[in-house]
């Protein structure tokens, strides 16, 4: 199974953009079961990425990528009440 939309032009320059300074960030979301878009981007840190976090109100998992302290950390965000399936969890 491929997942449609990591190779699309906005989610490759936000990507590069986001790998180009300290700060950078970026989140895809799902909009059918194989193929993710870009939700966001910036450059100013955690604080706009969280912020673009909790503006989601979509019950889908987010991704994406952060460069806190010239680490590049991976991003995961699943929203409450997501289901079980796509949580991974048994919870």
């Amino acid at each position: 199974m491929s997942l449609n939309g990591l190779d699309a032009p906005e989610v490759q320059q936000a990507y590069q953009a986001t790998l180009s300074e300290a700060g950078g960030w970026f989140l895809v979301k799902y909009t059918s079961r194989d193929e993710v878009t870009l939700l966001g981007s910036g450059q100013a840190g955690l604080s706009e990425a969280r912020t673009a976090i909790l503006q989601y109100e979509e019950l889908s998992p987010l991704y994406g990528l952060v460069v806190y302290r010239r680490r590049k950390v991976l991003v995961k965000y699943v929203p409450e009440g997501t289901s079980r399936l796509l949580q991974g969890t048994d919870a």
